[in-house]
């Protein structure tokens, strides 16, 4: 009853307070889910769980697959959910005001896998950048607790995403590649981007803010500015194609390619090490960076192209 009807309670209401009042449920959500999370794994694990897991050497499955499904309900009730009670509160329906309505042109599919590829030298190169940043003597202490946090994370996500059977490879596709792409695409460029665009009335202001947002996040600030450039290209891809669907698609090609690479590694198939920063010289990625604005150019043809179309049917 409550999915099927849609309230005007955010009708006619000015840009900025929506945007208020999507950062409140995103916010809320976040708090509500983080909560039932830590019940739910001392439920299933212990109340000292948390304190006691030792993540570069654990050995016990059952605590990564409790992991694993937590952070998948994690992901939809943090980001999804908030976008959805949004356009409904909106008076919207969720395919129209999520933008995932319409058709979409399969070329358009072909080149966002273009466009995530040759990103990758340029995103590797600002991680390698942004790893090497030191914080002033002053803020030693910072520096030295944000990388040990840093440390804790990627322990933890390597044994999360480490696949040791069909049934691990589905459940960790659904936790990295799927269950991301589309929540966090839902809330920030489905729902938070075009809100900030029609607020500023400037694209590249609103997908520099919605990025940023994205990144932050995460609260992985060793690799925030690769992040917010990866934000910024979704948003982009987005806000050329006016639907959801492409952004959502490169975000899984990204995601579900760097879990590829890491197993491959680790089963010893492949030498290329996705851990390294430095793998790319510093001309390749000038030139991955200037094959990515070509693929945005193409986009914005491509969009341009659909106007006038659109204008002549009319």
């Amino acid at each position: 009853m409550f999915m099927s009807s849609n309230s005007d309670f955010l009708s006619g209401k000015s840009y900025w307070f929506k945007i208020i009042i999507l950062l409140t449920l995103w916010l809320s959500a976040f708090v509500i889910f983080s909560v039932v999370g830590s019940l739910l794994i001392a439920l299933f694990l212990g109340t000292d769980a948390l304190r006691y897991i030792d993540w570069e050497n654990i050995e016990d499955r059952s605590v990564i697959h409790v992991f694993r499904w937590m952070q998948i309900i994690l992901s939809l009730g943090i980001f999804i959910l908030p976008a959805i009670i949004f356009v409904m509160l909106d008076g919207k329906s969720i395919t129209k005001g999520l933008s995932l309505s319409g058709k979409t042109d399969i070329s358009l599919y072909f080149l966002t896998f273009i466009t995530v590829i040759v990103s990758w030298p340029f995103v590797y190169w600002l991680l390698d950048f942004n790893q090497n940043i030191s914080l002033p003597d002053s803020l030693s202490g910072l520096e030295e607790t944000l990388r040990q946090m840093e440390s804790g994370t990627e322990a933890m996500l390597k044994s999360l995403i480490t696949i040791n059977s069909i049934a691990d490879f589905f459940v960790v596709l659904l936790m990295v590649a799927i269950v991301p792409a589309v929540a966090e695409e839902v809330l920030f460029r489905g729902a938070m981007q075009p809100l900030f665009t029609k607020w500023i009335g400037h694209a590249f202001i609103a997908i520099f803010i919605t990025a940023f947002i994205f990144s932050f996040m995460h609260m992985q600030f060793l690799g925030f500015f690769p992040r917010l450039a990866l934000g910024m290209l979704f948003g982009y891809v987005f806000y050329y194609t006016n639907s959801l669907w492409f952004p959502i698609f490169g975000h899984f090609v990204h995601n579900g390619a760097q879990l590829a690479f890491f197993n491959l590694h680790e089963a010893g198939i492949i030498d290329a090490d996705m851990e390294e920063t430095d793998i790319f010289p510093i001309y390749i990625s000038a030139v991955s960076l200037a094959l990515v604005f070509l693929c945005l150019y193409f986009f914005k043809r491509k969009q341009q192209e659909k106007v006038i179309l659109n204008q002549t049917d009319n």
